[in-house]
């Protein structure tokens, strides 16, 4: 990924084909803006919520505005809120929810499996290395 220059001064034109990262100014010039940073529950928390056999229950909402991690609101419910900006077309939203788990748990990818719900907004993943 390039480094970027928040400082850097761009003409007008620019606006439309550098996309959603520029804000017009005074002038006629756009300046580039920082992509939101996502924020994630502690690594810790999220195990916390799956069972001893290291199952992890989340409910996924596909097109998001921006990709999230949410802790669930009761306790008792127990299941974790992923918001993926990915379509649910081909296995996309599926792929990006298992790299937004990996990168919240801080392991790799190929440590998650995706036990149930293929098709569906409530899904089952199993986190390796969690079980008794």
């Amino acid at each position: 990924m390039p480094i970027i220059d928040r400082n850097r001064e761009c003409p007008a034109w620019t606006l439309r084909r550098c996309g959603p990262f520029w804000e017009m100014r005074a002038g006629g010039t756009s300046k580039l803006m920082a992509r939101r940073r996502i924020l994630f529950p502690s690594p810790d928390e999220i195990r916390a919520l799956a069972d001893e056999a290291g199952r992890l229950s989340i409910r996924v909402t596909p097109n998001a505005s921006v990709d999230a991690v949410q802790m669930p609101a009761d306790q008792d419910n127990g299941v974790l809120q992923v918001r993926v900006t990915a379509t649910p077309e081909d296995g996309k939203a599926n792929a990006a929810v298992l790299r937004l788990l990996a990168d919240a748990l801080k392991q790799p990818v190929s440590s998650l499996e995706l036990l149930r719900g293929g098709g569906a907004r409530h899904k089952l993943v199993r986190i390796a290395g969690t079980s008794s």
